[in-house]
């Protein structure tokens, strides 16, 4: 993990405990020339005492006003980004959670995004999927994935609507908005800004993703991109084992079906979108998105397989 180097290992200890699962804001991404930057984390355990941490609170102090180690001004852009609604934050801190307070956190601003979490994701792409199987004859044990709405194609000039009566583009539009904006701030206003949503494994690493492919042309290489999903997905815990529901059988155990949803089919399919509007930016084309999202449900790699770097490494 990088961070400020004045943060000692205790203060990052301490912090831990008020981040959602631990996971404090860390660097991803950075421009070496003025520290403009991308750091991404989890939700506070702020709750509806207002709580406070005040290594947490010195931990984005010190991010805010530190480049590569050196004080800064007072007039550059801080902004928090919480992928979430302001709703879906009120909702977390009746849990214990919720976001970062401007009493705390004076040197931020912090915005909301109003991405939809998995369960949004999850009944978008199953609506998606059942209306492009829409009229073909369904297999006996397949006939529940499709309610009556869908029981019949529809025609040409119904089929913009019912694709955007699903509500995939417009989780998709939201990725792509929110991505733009902290690409902008980085970009424009040579922004430090941190990413989170509720546990900073499945928004966040989208956004965090798509912004870099939009700041950096590295990323939007072959090699580039394979290491940007190894780093910002894999590396940082984005739990593929129970998003992608490998190796288990549909309705057994309701809990864990509760956590599958395609959160890494909806990036590519943002990124897909940006290689449709800007394809000369880019080494790759669609297809080789379309290998990929092949093989993340393939199971052929262990990369796609497991949560962890230490179950990663058990089961090689």
């Amino acid at each position: 993990l990088i961070v400020p180097a004045s943060v000692s290992d205790g203060q990052l200890v301490q912090a831990a405990t008020f981040r959602a699962r631990g996971r404090v804001p860390t660097l991803t991404w950075a421009d070496v020339r003025d520290g403009a930057s991308i750091w991404r984390g989890s939700q506070p355990k702020v709750g509806v005492s207002g709580a406070t941490n005040l290594a947490d609170e010195g931990l984005l102090a010190a991010i805010a006003r530190e480049d590569a180690g050196e004080p800064t001004g007072g007039d550059r852009c801080r902004e928090i980004v919480d992928c979430r609604g302001r709703d879906a934050a009120a909702a977390n801190q009746l849990g214990g959670a919720g976001t970062e307070t401007k009493k705390g956190y004076p040197d931020w601003r912090v915005s909301f995004a109003g991405i939809g979490n998995i369960h949004a994701v999850r009944a978008a792409h199953k609506a998606l999927a059942a209306l492009c199987v829409a009229g073909r004859e369904a297999p006996h044990d397949e006939k529940s994935l499709f309610d009556s709405e869908h029981a019949a194609a529809p025609n040409d000039l119904e089929w913009g609507a019912k694709v955007e009566g699903t509500g995939w583009l417009s989780e998709i539009r939201g990725l792509l908005r929110c991505a733009w904006h902290v690409a902008a701030a980085v970009k424009r206003r040579r922004a430090r800004v941190v990413i989170h949503c509720s546990h900073g494994w499945d928004r966040t690493s989208q956004v965090a993703a798509l912004a870099q492919i939009l700041l950096d042309a590295r990323c939007r290489t072959q090699r580039g991109f394979a290491r940007l999903v190894e780093k910002d997905f894999v590396a940082f815990g984005h739990p593929c084992a129970p998003r992608l529901a490998h190796g288990r059988e549909k309705g057994k155990d309701a809990s864990l079906d509760q956590q599958a949803s395609p959160v890494l089919l909806q990036f590519l399919d943002a990124v897909w979108q940006l290689v449709a509007l800007r394809p000369a930016a880019f080494e790759f084309g669609t297809g080789f998105l379309v290998a990929v999202a092949d093989q993340i449900y393939a199971g052929r790699f262990a990369t796609f397989l497991h949560e962890t770097a230490a179950t990663r490494e058990a089961a090689a």
